[in-house]
């Protein structure tokens, strides 16, 4: 009886909502592409897919938050039925009014047998969380909107925020302190969730609100030119649209709330008429992106498949690595395309993208680590100049795709791969994967790992990966697979051979191996004397030759 009225329900409330909801969707879509006169051919497309993709994860991490509020309830429904439901439910929203939103997921998630007052707790905590969430990301917008003289103000609203996070988070300590009704007010009113269990929720929803803010800069970008000096600024800025669009309930998925303060926040640094252009557009294709995101929920909600049951038990054992592969993956991405785009726009040059390129086609083709001198007159040896003799092991992938993009994609991947190294390093040492999967991030968003990925080819760059390797390998025992990737980390540049006798050294006082320690330690310094003593000084009289430098040497 039970069963037969929430389908009766489900029919008389939630097939009728979700109708009307699409029926909002394509109605703010017809009334503002009027104004979206967009030029397809001076549309940044890879900006654009970005943004969508940042969108995505946006809803799925929201969605999760979700999903872990049931599961702090003793619900056992999985992730994959919580967020097809949940994807559902954010749908109604799109009526005028975020109210429609909420009698939408009471009506899907108490078929689950999910009690309409956990519902509204878990609604009450999930607002709370994206309101910290999104308070907490607009603080980086504080330096746009006030000056180098609020600097105390500034100060004064991120202790407030502070405290206030820490008050919400540690709750249970406060709680046990009351009784009587003070008591069940405040468990109706704030999450009566373990305190790592709060930090954990807030953690993951100020992430979420990150992704929301980049996947607008990355939109906007596409079709409006933001400065990248501004790139965390503006994320804080597109944060702080959202709190306020989503407090105000009356507008459907606060339409017209959010736009108007990204205009007025844009309006400063460009023409309020190309703001408004952003504004709508990233509205439009949020709006797209949840769709998409929808999509995704329901294929994997309805196809019961073997391969994708396989997917799903090795994320769910492997969560903290399958986070990490979705990152490098992005990260692979975003830098293989700006790079490519830096060569196609010309501001790649001769040094170092081209000489190395011409090294390696040269040693695909048998003139083994050969390139064009400086004054471009004759084929000398490239140890005039650096003893980088990766540049000849990657020549056979050269074999693949003459190209010097090819360059640029091999490094990309391989600064990329790093940051598993990073992660089983940090996850050693720390025996936590959470703590281990920050250092992973952390590396990935470190300026100086990003700029020399960015900045043309340099062999020397791929010896950060392997030195991340080679000191995994050593704290495993793996001697082998230690020694392959020192000697690769070895030949990316003369002066890496140091760093080889050091870990020789390692070798023979921490881990008691003196005949391998030994060995290593003394062949590592004899290579960096002969490189960069006698073979370099054996090239200095061709270089003086070529005119490379305006006095000659009279010993030479």
């Amino acid at each position: 009886m039970r069963t037969r009225l929430f389908s009766v329900m489900k029919f008389l409330i939630g097939l009728p909502l979700t109708i009307l909801a699409l029926f909002f969707i394509v109605k703010i879509i017809l009334t503002q592409l009027p104004t979206l006169n967009i030029n397809f051919y001076t549309l940044h497309f890879f900006l654009l897919g970005y943004g969508i993709i940042c969108f995505i994860i946006f809803y799925f991490l929201r969605s999760f938050v979700w999903y872990r509020i049931l599961k702090n309830y003793d619900y056992s429904i999985t992730f994959k039925e919580s967020s097809y439901l949940w994807s559902l439910s954010e749908l109604k929203r799109y009526i005028p009014g975020t109210a429609w939103s909420f009698l939408g997921r009471a009506v899907l998630f108490q078929q689950k047998g999910v009690q309409k007052k956990d519902i509204a707790k878990g609604l009450i905590f999930e607002g709370e969380l994206f309101v910290i969430g999104s308070t907490i990301v607009s603080l980086l917008a504080l330096p746009y909107f006030f000056s180098k003289k609020d600097i105390l103000f500034e100060v004064l609203i991120i202790c407030v925020v502070t405290a206030l996070l820490i008050v919400y988070c540690c709750n249970e300590i406060l709680r046990k302190k009351l009784s009587g009704k003070l008591k069940q007010f405040t468990s109706f009113l704030f999450p009566f969730f373990s305190i790592p269990e709060n930090i954990f929720l807030v953690w993951i929803s100020i992430i979420a609100l990150f992704f929301f803010g980049l996947g607008n800069y990355f939109v906007i970008s596409s079709v409006v030119y933001l400065s990248p000096k501004l790139f965390f600024e503006l994320i804080g800025v597109f944060a702080f649209a959202f709190v306020a669009g989503y407090l105000i309930i009356i507008a459907p998925a606060g339409f017209g709330v959010r736009e108007g303060i990204i205009i007025i926040s844009l309006s400063k640094i460009i023409p309020s008429g190309a703001a408004a252009f952003g504004a709508i557009f990233s509205r439009l294709v949020l709006i797209i992106s949840e769709l998409f995101f929808i999509l995704i929920c329901t294929l994997w909600y309805k196809l019961p498949d073997k391969k994708y049951k396989h997917l799903e038990n090795l994320i769910s054992t492997h969560p903290q690595e399958s986070v990490l592969s979705v990152l490098t993956i992005i990260y692979g991405l975003y830098f293989t395309i700006v790079s490519f785009l830096r060569y196609d726009n010309y501001y790649t040059g001769r040094f170092d993208l081209g000489n190395m390129a011409q090294t390696v086609w040269n040693s695909l083709h048998g003139r083994i680590f050969l390139f064009t001198n400086p004054n471009g007159t004759e084929q000398i040896s490239r140890l005039a100049f650096h003893a980088d003799f990766i540049l000849v092991l990657i020549a056979p992938f050269y074999a693949l795709w003459q190209d010097p993009r090819m360059l640029l994609l091999i490094q990309t991947i391989v600064v990329a791969v790093g940051a598993f190294f990073a992660y089983i390093i940090a996850k050693e040492v720390l025996k936590n994967k959470n703590l281990a999967l920050v250092f992973g991030f952390a590396y990935l968003i470190n300026p100086s790992v990003e700029r020399s990925n960015i900045y043309d080819f340099h062999a020397v760059t791929l010896a950060t990966t392997f030195f991340l390797a080679t000191y995994y390998f050593f704290m495993k025992k793996k001697y082998k697979l230690f020694l392959l990737f020192a000697l690769l980390g070895a030949l990316c540049k003369e002066e890496l051979w140091i760093i080889v006798a050091l870990f020789g050294l390692l070798l023979f006082f921490t881990h008691k191996k003196r005949l391998f320690g030994s060995l290593l330690f003394f062949f590592s310094i004899a290579m960096f004397y002969f490189l960069f003593w006698y073979a370099r000084f054996s090239t200095f009289c061709t270089r003086i030759s070529f005119g490379f430098w305006r006095q000659p040497d009279k010993s030479c």
